[in-house]
């Protein structure tokens, strides 16, 4: 698997933190005009989530993402992102636990 990723320098990161921190602007907002993916949100980005709700911004669904690829150790596996999302399962609930305990 073959992935073309952008790089960006620690000077372009900084100043796009003070885009948000100075501006106040949402993280969103900054990301898409910087064109660095600020579309992308997985559901346990509660943070983002608050952003996007508090300013209104437009939702995108994500393209299709069949197959899902992932790392276990070295390795690359494959599948659909249901079977990936599966086998987080058990571990995401046993990491959360202690947190569901404490704020139910």
């Amino acid at each position: 698997m073959s992935t073309n990723r952008r790089k960006f320098t620690d000077e372009f990161k900084a100043d796009a933190v003070q885009l948000v921190v100075q501006g106040g602007r949402p993280i969103a907002q900054v990301a898409r005009e910087l064109d660095m993916g600020g579309t992308w949100v997985h559901w346990i980005q509660p943070h983002v989530w608050a952003e996007i709700t508090r300013y209104g911004l437009d939702l995108t669904p994500a393209p299709n993402s069949t197959p899902a690829y992932w790392r276990g150790g070295d390795n690359v596996r494959t599948g659909t992102a249901d079977g990936m999302l599966n086998l987080l399962d058990a571990s995401m609930t046993e990491v959360l636990a202690e947190g569901r305990r404490a704020l139910p």
